[in-house]
């Protein structure tokens, strides 16, 4: 676990989930996270909020291309 440790409070349908995944390998660091809704019947706050933040991460990795400032992905994601 990178971010935290869950409690012992089983999941419930309409909770979401976020696997954070972060390795050490031959010198450098990755991290990579994803969430997921445990079922459809997650309300539609939840759903919009998965939707929104893929959405903003697509647009931010759309900027990274070199010689480009970093800046520019906050931008494109505001």
């Amino acid at each position: 676990m990178v971010h935290g440790i869950p409690d012992s409070r089983p999941l419930d349908s309409k909770d979401i989930v976020n696997f954070d995944v972060s390795v050490y390998l031959g010198g450098f660091h990755g991290d990579c996270s994803a969430s997921f809704l445990v079922s459809p019947e997650v309300d539609q706050k939840g759903k919009d909020l998965l939707l929104v933040t893929r959405e903003c991460l697509e647009l931010g990795i759309s900027q990274c291309k070199p010689g480009r400032p970093f800046n520019v992905i906050g931008k494109a994601i505001q």
